[in-house]
């Protein structure tokens, strides 16, 4: 009986200890609210994004209008739209 209470306590104490630990970031840096985290190039227009090429990495600020496909968006700003 009392190996069987040993161990209940044991494992109840080592579930405790788990559970308290919760996220750890591995930066050691505070909670961050998530979003991409990245390499940020300054914010462009719909405008100039259409005269780059195809794979450059921008930044846009606007709004999505609609889903065009499975994973394709149309997104509009001041300048225009673009998918």
């Amino acid at each position: 009986m009392k190996k069987i209470l040993l161990a209940a306590l044991f494992a109840g104490m080592s579930f405790g200890v788990s559970a308290q630990e919760g996220f750890v970031n591995p930066a050691g840096q505070g909670y961050s609210q998530g979003g991409f985290k990245g390499p940020t190039p300054g914010v462009v227009s719909v405008a100039q994004v259409k005269t780059l090429r195809d794979d450059a990495w921008v930044v846009l600020e606007g709004n999505i209008i609609r889903q065009v496909g499975h994973e394709l968006y149309e997104f509009k700003d001041a300048t225009g739209t673009i998918n």
